[in-house]
């Protein structure tokens, strides 16, 4: 049963039948439901969790933060998700937790994630963070998030989403504060009490109203993102690009000189970004977490460079324009042709 006020209820209904999940429980972001889905596999001190080096912090501080060492995992170079033949070889006594990362709302390979994690019985833990319509819930936990970067926002929000009835009650009280408060206000108790761990991970129903009004145009959005993917695959000549289309959220190209190629298109008018830097490399991951032989997401980290999507038609031709002339400067550099000029 679904409380909370009228929006978060809709909310939370619509969420749990889009991704086929027996609840959702709206939170305040992804890393909540992150942090909170850490806290249901039961992760404690000493306890490892495996996931990707590329992708955001919050993977990693969700374990840490639970006394857990993170341990890293290289990337596909392909869909930049988690190699998922890299898993198996770091998986040990200590493990408790698989963490896929559905990178630019392209799924990652769960068939073959979800075949080792029964084979160890582990967890598993999906950050769909930027798959929103394109997330069929098979591991235990879920979340998906609704901050302003996404294809569906309202302004800072969360989902946390979970496959099996068994975890409700427990996730429920965690969302609150690790108080029974979820019962009291559905009338299942008289009195509510404190009888776990938790914190505020309660979404406000001002924000769910916001969400709720954007989950109505979801089709409309993820085509409109969709359209502009595809002249971009479509126009763009670079050796190595997106090739999967996922829910529209991202489209990549890897660049020889990703940071001047930013500023060269910048000059054009063209908002290009990076993106993640690998966290087995940085200092909090080199100080909580261990990692396996990663090769993949370093490359990725120095030459991924993403293209943005909230634009015209017209816009994206022109674009897509732009981008091939960088490219075919970056061959003839390659080739010894000619010096880098952008």
């Amino acid at each position: 049963m679904v409380t909370g006020g009228r929006f978060s209820k809709l909310c939370e209904e619509y969420l749990a039948k889009e991704t086929g999940s027996a609840r959702a429980l709206l939170v305040p972001s992804c890393t909540a439901a992150l942090e909170m889905s850490v806290m249901l596999s039961g992760v404690g001190p000493g306890d490892e969790v495996i996931l990707p080096s590329f992708t955001f912090s919050s993977c990693a501080n969700a374990v840490i933060l639970r006394g857990g060492t993170p341990v890293f995992v290289d990337s596909r170079m392909d869909t930049l998700n988690i190699d998922e033949t890299k898993i198996e070889e770091l998986i040990g006594a200590k493990t408790e937790a698989i963490m896929a990362v559905h990178y630019a709302g392209v799924a990652a390979d769960m068939d073959s994630i979800g075949r080792i994690a029964r084979d160890y019985q582990l967890f598993v833990i999906e950050d769909g963070a930027q798959a929103i319509g394109n997330l069929r819930l098979t591991g235990e936990f879920g979340g998906i998030s609704f901050n302003t970067v996404k294809n569906i926002e309202c302004g800072e929000g969360g989902v946390l989403l979970l496959r099996d009835q068994e975890f409700v009650e427990r996730a429920e009280t965690i969302r609150d504060c690790g108080t029974t408060r979820e019962k009291f206000k559905r009338g299942d108790i008289n009195d509510w009490d404190w009888v776990d761990i938790g914190s505020q991970y309660l979404m406000t129903e001002m924000t769910a109203e916001v969400l709720w009004r954007n989950l109505q145009r979801i089709k409309e959005i993820t085509e409109g993102r969709k359209v502009i993917w595809r002249i971009y695959a479509g126009e763009i000549k670079a050796e190595h690009k997106s090739t999967q289309i996922g829910n529209g959220h991202c489209f990549w190209v890897m660049v020889e000189k990703r940071d001047e190629a930013i500023v060269w298109l910048k000059e054009k008018g063209i908002t290009a970004k990076s993106h993640y830097t690998p966290l087995h490399s940085r200092p909090p991951g080199m100080k909580y977490g261990r990692a396996g032989t990663i090769v993949n997401a370093g490359y990725i980290s120095e030459h991924l460079l993403r293209l943005p999507l909230n634009v015209y038609d017209h816009e994206a031709y022109a674009i897509a324009a732009e981008v091939n002339k960088l490219c075919k400067q970056e061959k003839e550099y390659r080739s010894g042709k000619t010096n880098w000029s952008i």
